[in-house]
C-alpha cells in the first residue's frame, strides 16, 4: 500500500531562523522557548495535543482506506475493528488508540482512519479484522519513532494525525479533506477510564492538553523536545512524502 504521507514532496517543518515566529512549527516553538521568547498567540487546542503526546508518544501509525464508506459509516466499522481486536489480542489490556476519520474532498471519496497506537500491530490480524467490518486494501503501518530519537519523525505524525481536519503547526492536510458534521468526533479512543488504568502516560497527556490549568508554555516544557539541548534542533529538516488523501 502506498504511504498516506504520500507520493508529493512537501517540507512539514520549516527551517529555523531568527524571524520564525515560535508558533510556525513545532521545532521553532521549542527552540524559541529555549531561547526566552513569549508566545504570540495562544495555541491551539490540536498544537496542545501534538505537544502533549510527544511526552507519551505511541508506537505504530495505521492508516485504513474504504472505498465508500461515509464517515459515521467508518466510525461504526472502526468501533467494530476495536471489538474484534480485542478478542483476538488475548491480553488484558484492550487496544489503545487515537484516531481521526478524514474524507477527501473528491467526490464519492470513501472515509478513510488514521490512528496512532500505543501497541504492536500485528499486521496480518488488522488487515483480516479490517476487510471483514468494511476497510479496503491492506493496512498501511508504519512505527512511530521516538522523539528522543527523531524528534522530526516523531512530531511529523503526530501532527499529521492532529492535523486532518484543521491546521496544525501551519499545516494544510485539512485542505484535502471534507468538512466534518458538526456532531462528529473529531478523535476516537478509549474511554477515560480504560486509558487511566492501562496506559496512564497517554491518559495523562490527553488530560493535560484538555486542561485549562496547565498553560501553553507548562506544556510545551514538558515536552522532551523542549527539555533537547538546543543545538541538536535542525536548521534545514528532511522532506517528507505528502499525502494525496
Amino acid at each position: 500500500m502506498t504511504s498516506p504521507l504520500g507520493t508529493h514532496h512537501y517540507e512539514f517543518l520549516r527551517p529555523y531562523a531568527p524571524s520564525t515566529p515560535p508558533e510556525a512549527d513545532i521545532l521553532a516553538l521549542a527552540y524559541g522557548l529555549r531561547q526566552g521568547k513569549s508566545f504570540a498567540r495562544p495555541l491551539t487546542a490540536r498544537e496542545r495535543l501534538v505537544l502533549a503526546l510527544t511526552s507519551a508518544p505511541p508506537t505504530a501509525f495505521v492508516t485504513l482506506d474504504s472505498a465508500g464508506l461515509s464517515r459515521p459509516e467508518a466510525t461504526k466499522a472502526w468501533d467494530l475493528l476495536i471489538k474484534r481486536l480485542r478478542r483476538n489480542l488475548h491480553n488484558p489490556c484492550p487496544p489503545i488508540y487515537l484516531a481521526a476519520p478524514a474524507r477527501h474532498k473528491a467526490e464519492n471519496a470513501g472515509c478513510h482512519i488514521h490512528a496512532l497506537f500505543w501497541h504492536y500491530v500485528h499486521r496480518p490480524t488488522l488487515a483480516k479484522h479490517a476487510r471483514a467490518v468494511g476497510f479496503g486494501s491492506e493496512p498501511y503501518i508504519k512505527p512511530v519513532p521516538s522523539p528522543a530519537l527523531d524528534d522530526d519523525g516523531c512530531v511529523a505524525v503526530l501532527t499529521y494525525v492532529s492535523a486532518q481536519d484543521e491546521p496544525v503547526f501551519g499545516s494544510t492536510h485539512h485542505d484535502r479533506h471534507a468538512a466534518a458534521e458538526a456532531s462528529a468526533w473529531s478523535f476516537l479512543h478509549p474511554q477515560g477510564a480504560t486509558l487511566k488504568q492501562h496506559c496512564p502516560q497517554l491518559f495523562t497527556a490527553l488530560t493535560d492538553a484538555k486542561s485549562q490549568r496547565v498553560s501553553d508554555r507548562v506544556l510545551a516544557e514538558r515536552s522532551p523536545l523542549f527539555s533537547k539541548d538546543i543545538r541538536t534542533i535542525p536548521r534545514s529538516t528532511p522532506r517528507l512524502h505528502g499525502e494525496t488523501r
